[in-house]
């Protein structure tokens, strides 16, 4: 009897293991699922993307720029050269349904050129224009941007158009450039031309998931809105920023601030994700944050938000462009005093709480030596 038991149990057993053997198979499996899942839903986004990226609009009627339209449109007399001769200096061309500029190259001394809200896919007869000063060129239809260094390029507008990297982009003098609205993902290329002069930068609307390569001396605004980057790491390495503009942005955690970024005002973080009240304190080396916003993101919605934020932050005046009230800076100022000496009780009792110093607990003090 005993061993028939014996055999009944053995045999339990071994169907109890191949059950185990089948729910990790089958646990396996479903794990290698959603892996080929998550893969494939990966595939599929990136795929539409490149879909989306291929789907161009109607294509326009072909139209060239005429000698006739460019006399029309020049303006502003200038000395040139030597400043012993007059010229025409600026040409405004917006909106004409332009696909071809190639007439352009032969006024060289064009310094102000507006060629916005065409169907220009090539600008290189821009290159016959060495002192140029200002070009917009938003609203066309560019993929790249095909200009090698103009030497007294100060303003750049490429918003717009559908460019998917920076690359030629960057020039030595430029002070104002405004890439909003295209397709970039990385300004890694930004350090094969440095920018030392640049005090504006507009990536508001783009692909941008890093900062990587944005160290721009003389930078004193930044418009980073409407991106899927999660963090600013990499604002550090502009430390004359004076703003920060990140309106809609994916941003989630307040990384990558540091006591360098001295002159640093302002910081727009309006309806990002910010949630946790404790990443404030990491924009507590800010010696001039005086204005911060932070409305409509899940932050903003709890309990104590305002006085929290100005206890993390003295310098602030403002927040959410909401000017503190006395009271609330009375109240904020009491709170971190309450604090600094709850932290001071907590150290006493870390030593021992005998008051000696000597850790021992018996309340005696340490031999002389």
């Amino acid at each position: 009897m005993d061993r028939d038991e014996d055999v009944v149990d053995v045999e339990e057993e071994e169907e109890d293991d191949d059950l185990m053997e089948d729910v990790e198979d089958a646990e396996g499996e479903e794990d290698s699922t959603e892996d080929k899942e998550g893969d494939d839903d990966a595939e599929k986004s990136e795929q539409e993307e490149e879909e989306e990226d291929e789907e161009e609009e109607e294509e326009p009627m072909p139209k060239s720029l005429t000698k006739d339209d460019i006399s029309k449109r020049l303006g502003m007399i200038s000395r040139i050269g030597s400043g012993l001769e007059y010229a025409f200096v600026s040409l405004a061309l917006k909106d004409c349904a332009l696909t071809d500029i190639e007439a352009i190259k032969d006024y060289t001394h064009l310094q102000y050129v507006d060629v916005s809200q065409n169907h220009l896919q090539d600008v290189s007869p821009l290159q016959s224009l060495p002192e140029l000063l200002a070009l917009d060129l938003s609203m066309n239809r560019l993929k790249t941007f095909n200009l090698t260094q103009m030497p007294y390029l100060q303003r750049l507008n490429l918003a717009g158009n559908k460019l998917r990297d920076v690359q030629g982009v960057a020039q030595p003098l430029l002070t104002v450039l405004n890439l909003a609205d295209n397709r970039i993902k990385s300004i890694e290329a930004f350090a094969a031309c440095p920018m030392p002069h640049l005090r504006e930068l507009n990536l508001s609307g783009t692909r941008l998931k890093s900062l990587r390569g944005l160290s721009l001396p003389s930078l004193k605004v930044l418009n980073v809105s409407e991106t899927p980057l999660v963090s600013l790491v990499g604002v550090s390495d502009c430390p004359a920023l004076q703003s920060i503009i990140a309106t809609g942005a994916a941003i989630q955690r307040l990384d990558g601030f540091e006591n360098t970024l001295k002159d640093l005002a302002t910081i727009d973080l309006a309806g990002t994700q910010v949630a946790s009240i404790p990443e404030l304190a990491k924009l507590s080396c800010l010696p001039s944050l005086a204005r911060l916003n932070l409305a409509d993101s899940p932050m903003s919605t709890q309990a104590e938000y305002r006085v929290e934020a100005l206890v993390r932050i003295p310098t602030l005046a403002a927040l959410d462009d909401e000017e503190y009230e006395p009271a609330e800076m009375e109240e904020a100022e009491e709170v971190r005093r309450t604090r600094k000496e709850q932290e001071k009780e907590l150290a006493g009792e870390a030593d021992d709480g005998d008051g000696d110093g000597d850790g021992d607990g018996d309340g005696d003090e340490a031999p002389q030596s």
